[in-house]
């Protein structure tokens, strides 16, 4: 599905503008090109035609909404908005709106890094989750050590050629010249990667104003999560950065020290693969 993108979208019979980031638009976006350049108008499209019940479900399939159950204490389940929830925690009513704007992570949407890093991993396994944990073994005092092993689990079923659509778009928003990861870095290996704002000051869509002439604590926040080598992954990550843009640059040292450190870890592949 593609469609037009002005810089700006409007319900019918409605007044209201939500605005994409880029002021004169993307022109022509299909699914792929969306996730590229990070087009917010195609995501109010698709929020609109999902509706907020299939979103709801999905993002609770991928993790969001609840612990994600790693051996630490005082995790926050986040939360996942939805109409039920709207009224018993809001006593209002839901609107399309609210549907729009959770489409691009805003609204009461709300997550923790460790869920975004456990949602790139299910992404990396084309549905599969691995348990996030914090404890690789356990010894006893004058005893072998014992290996703990977490199974993975299907929680997210796609055909392969979805998948494979949107990894592949993943892919290009760190190597297409129209991709917005521009900061990654040189890298050796394949790499999926999406970036995100979290957006602090909301009275312009100039991100270099924001940077520049506003105070610090007012600037975006901005997010990235990666996942890599593509074909088999090793690693997956969230990086958030408060009040400045350098998530994805971040994301690119952490993963080439990864590598650097486990030469082993994965083969080199090419750009392409």
């Amino acid at each position: 599905t593609q469609i037009f993108d002005r810089g700006w979208f409007r319900l019918k019979n409605t007044k209201h503008i939500y605005h994409d980031w880029k002021y004169d638009g993307h022109g022509w976006v299909n699914v792929s090109k969306a996730i590229i350049v990070s087009c917010d108008t195609y995501f109010y499209e698709l929020a609109v035609q999902m509706g907020i019940h299939l979103m709801d479900t999905t993002l609770k399939q991928f993790g969001f909404g609840s612990i994600t159950g790693t051996d630490i204490n005082a995790e926050l389940p986040g939360i996942v908005p939805s109409p039920a929830w709207k009224e018993a925690h809001q006593q209002h009513p839901w609107y399309t709106g609210d549907t729009i704007i959770t489409g691009i992570g805003q609204g009461s949407l709300l997550v923790t890094p460790l869920q975004l890093a456990t949602a790139t991993a299910i992404l990396a396994e084309r549905g599969y989750r691995a348990q996030p944990h914090l404890i690789q073994s356990i010894q006893p005092a004058n005893q072998h050590s014992t290996q703990l092993h977490y199974p993975k689990t299907q929680v997210f079923k796609a055909s392969h050629s979805i998948w494979q659509g949107v990894i592949s778009a993943m892919q290009q928003v760190i190597s297409s010249p129209h991709g917005t990861a521009v900061n990654f870095g040189p890298h050796a290996y394949t790499v999926a990667g999406k970036t995100g704002t979290a957006q602090v000051f909301g009275k312009t869509r100039n991100e270099e104003y924001v940077r520049s002439n506003i105070p610090k604590k007012l600037r975006n926040n901005h997010l990235f999560i990666a996942f890599a080598p593509v074909a088999h992954p090793k690693i997956a990550l969230a990086v958030i950065i408060e009040h400045a843009g350098t998530a994805d640059q971040l994301a690119g040292k952490i993963i080439q020290f990864y590598f650097n450190l486990k030469p082993k870890a994965h083969p080199r592949e090419p750009e392409h693969a």
